[in-house]
């Protein structure tokens, strides 16, 4: 398992976008390496790639995260 993006954020307009874009960056990388599962936060990443702190998950905030998982 890896994880499956460099930035971007789920929950956001401006971050879904960077999310998208980074996540087929690193499949392909994955993919290279064999590694089966990536694995994706709601929230950011922070120093040394750890998720930063998440804020709360407001409802509107959670639709917003489903619309992103479900673009192309």
């Amino acid at each position: 398992m890896m994880n499956g993006y460099l930035e971007g954020r789920l929950a956001d307009n401006a971050g879904a976008g960077m999310l998208l874009t980074s996540a087929r960056e690193t499949a392909m990388v994955g993919k290279r390496l064999g590694v089966a599962r990536l694995k994706l936060h709601r929230t950011g990443l922070g120093a040394g790639g750890r998720p930063k702190v998440a804020e709360v998950a407001t409802p509107l905030k959670w639709v917003k995260a489903v619309e992103t998982l479900h673009r192309n």
